[in-house]
């Protein structure tokens, strides 16, 4: 098992019983109630940590998987994985949650920064904050999320271990 595999579950079931009440602060984000650990002992545990522990610089990991997981959440909010332990083998999102853990397995994700304060539950993630930035790589089937909607082909070191790869460009 890879490690970034092991990660995820531990994190993963660690915010099993995160109570469903709890503001998401970074929607669109890799993991559940991402934000909502920023004043306690968990900031870190859900793939965004508070830099210098101040939650309004918060880094998030972000691939077009979290995106779409969180997204497919909001609509059904019974999904896979959407709601904690409770709903992890349910049958939503399916699809979603596959694309989400093969993302951040093999490594097409990217960093943004998040103000880990304010509340984000209007079911929707802000493009501006959480696309991919000039440089970011990318699942070739995730190009849409490049803030410039514009890509290249990743050089032989680039590509080295992620043959779907591509990068955000301006």
């Amino acid at each position: 098992m890879k490690r970034s595999t092991l990660v995820w579950l531990v994190a993963a079931t660690a915010l099993a019983a995160a109570p469903a009440a709890w503001a998401d602060r970074c929607f669109g984000a890799a993991g559940m109630q991402c934000g909502a650990f920023a004043d306690g002992p968990l900031d870190s545990v859900a793939f965004c940590a508070a830099w210098n522990f101040n939650p309004v610089t918060t880094f998030c990991e972000v691939s077009g998987g979290s995106w779409t997981h969180d997204s497919c959440c909001a609509d059904n909010p019974n999904g896979r994985w959407c709601a904690g332990l409770t709903s992890a083998f349910n049958s939503g999102c399916v699809g979603a949650w596959d694309r989400a853990v093969h993302r951040f397995t093999w490594g097409y994700h990217w960093v943004r920064l998040v103000d880990g304060t304010r509340d984000d539950n209007d079911g929707t993630v802000n493009r501006s904050e959480y696309c991919a930035r000039p440089g970011a790589g990318v699942h070739k089937n995730d190009t849409e999320y490049c803030c410039s909607n514009r890509w290249r082909q990743p050089n032989w070191m680039e590509w080295l271990g992620r043959p779907n790869l591509r990068i955000c460009r301006h």
